[in-house]
């Protein structure tokens, strides 16, 4: 095969058919790679299951507009593609949320690796701080010495260099606090390595406050009602399968009371025929799924006073805790808005300060708009509250 040695450093796909085209020779990888001296890299199987090995990768860009350019880092995992993390808190977030990878996969930058010369070994006699802390928790930390290991990473930038970019623009963010909100509590819930957006799995319980399967069995909103009266803690019911919510943390119970306490107040200054609501009064999405917001706010006919739940909310609150992060951006987020009356859905980060604000727009539109300080016009009803008093006063 004379042809051959024109063809060194083509890429397989490509050897594969100009040697059949001009040499009428059917051969397989493996033999098409013995014939180009084993320079053909074979496409590396992803791990089995989740955790095992992530991904991490760098892409400096402008990210947000009219803004110098920044480093987003961000974390996948091998075997699902889902994005773990982005920006600035990367490998620590990303363990603090999901726990230890058995390995992580990057590439040979300066602050993962120390390589004597350019494009040469790394020499892990001499670790940088990450391969140190790496090191000291078990994680195997593993080195891309192709551009080939490194083509997912390539691609999804790629994407989010498109994607991502507009998103941050159309929600008006201009700080670097304000994206990292954005991202880690809006896109990563909605987002594929590929960027694109989909639609999240229920994620609610950890492993051990899994539902007991008695009450796994379907009800109706009606059913669900009655079953869930006198019953401890606080439950909700997903398309017809009852939920118990988790233990709330202080400083989760001390936003709620302030984010109700706001918004009766502004009710009552509006002098709309508006009333708000603390937590324990649910909301009926439909026949089989009965939410519980933080607080909320209705305008219509006020229901009887031994009423369960409401039908016509039009401001919905979440407040964000570790276990219902994914569920507050996803099914609760459509599923709020998926009811004629519900104009505004406040999900609140407690941690961060930081209120993150869906208003129903033209047609299926949800405009999202990211909140460090200022006010939330809440329109309609008709009035607006600060952000600041969202939330309890910063101790000390």
């Amino acid at each position: 095969m004379r042809r051959t040695e024109a063809l060194q450093g083509v890429r397989m796909a490509v050897f594969l058919n100009l040697l059949h085209r001009w040499e009428s020779a059917e051969l397989n990888q493996e033999e098409a790679a013995e014939l180009l001296g084993g320079a053909h890299r074979r496409k590396r199987e992803r791990r089995p299951l989740p955790g095992m090995m992530l991904h991490q990768d760098g892409s400096r860009h402008a990210w947000l507009e009219g803004q110098p350019p920044l480093d987003l880092i961000v974390t996948l995992d091998d075997a699902t593609g889902e994005i773990y993390s982005a920006f600035l808190r990367a490998l620590k977030e990303v363990f603090k949320t999901h726990g230890l990878p058995i390995s992580l996969y990057t590439d040979r930058g300066g602050h993962y690796f120390f390589t004597p010369e350019a494009g040469g070994e790394v020499d892990r006699n001499r670790p940088t701080q990450v391969a140190r802390a790496l090191k000291q928790v078990g994680v195997e930390h593993i080195g891309a010495y192709s551009p080939q290991a490194r083509g997912r990473s390539e691609r999804m930038f790629g994407t989010l260099q498109d994607r991502l970019v507009n998103e941050l623009r159309l929600a008006g963010i201009t700080t670097i606090e304000e994206a990292n909100a954005f991202i880690r509590d809006i896109y990563l819930h909605e987002a594929t390595e590929g960027g694109q957006r989909r639609m999240m799995p229920l994620q609610w319980h950890n492993s051990d406050q899994v539902m007991p399967p008695a009450l796994k069995q379907s009800m109706s909103a009606d059913e669900f009602l009655r079953w869930a009266e006198g019953k401890d803690g606080r439950w909700e019911l997903h398309d017809g399968v009852p939920m118990m919510m988790s233990p709330e943390r202080v400083l989760h119970g001390d936003t709620k009371g302030e984010t109700y306490a706001t918004l009766r107040e502004a009710v009552q200054r509006s002098g709309l025929p508006c009333k708000a609501y603390p937590d324990g009064v649910a909301v009926r999405i439909d026949a089989r799924t009965i939410y519980q917001p933080d607080a909320s706010v209705s305008c219509g006919a006020r229901p009887p006073p031994d009423a369960q739940a409401i039908t016509d909310p039009i401001i919905v609150v979440e407040v964000l805790s570790p276990s219902t992060a994914a569920i507050d951006h996803g099914r609760k987020l459509s599923g709020y808005f998926s009811l004629a009356s519900v104009e505004h859905d406040l999900i609140l980060d407690p941690e961060r300060r930081v209120v993150i604000h869906h208003k129903r727009g033209r047609g299926d539109t949800i405009e999202t708009r990211v909140l460090s300080d200022g006010a939330v016009r809440l329109e309609p009803p008709g009035f607006e509250v600060a952000v600041s008093a969202l939330f309890p006063t910063p101790a000390g």
